[in-house]
């Protein structure tokens, strides 16, 4: 069996150089398509792939939290668009707080993140 692995070899080893490319392409892509499957069979099998009817309590939490997120980030991003000329930010507070403790900064603006 050994003799036969290595005669293939030197068979391979023959062939012109794009043709030796195609054969090691194809047997990566061969090699990783196995490998995904055995994942995606012991995913499957372990139940982490099941559906529930009811979305568990953490996913809501998560929903909220994004929903604030996003639209902190959206103010972020208007924000950075209307950059001064000098390059200066205006921060416009709109009512939202923040857990941080505040404290007096002066005329400079904080923006913790």
């Amino acid at each position: 069996m050994h003799t036969v692995a290595r005669d293939y070899v030197e068979h391979l080893k023959r062939k012109p150089v794009h043709v030796r490319r195609q054969i090691a392409i194809i047997s990566a892509a061969a090699v990783t398509a196995v490998v995904a499957v055995g994942y995606l069979v012991a995913l499957a099998s372990s139940g982490a792939l099941a559906l529930s009817d009811s979305p568990s309590p953490e996913l809501n939490v998560a929903k909220e939290q994004a929903g604030s997120n996003i639209s902190g980030l959206a103010g972020a991003a208007a924000a950075f668009k209307n950059l001064g000329k000098e390059g200066e930010l205006n921060v416009v507070d709109a009512g939202s707080s923040s857990t941080l403790e505040q404290s007096d900064t002066g005329s400079a603006t904080v923006i913790p993140f």
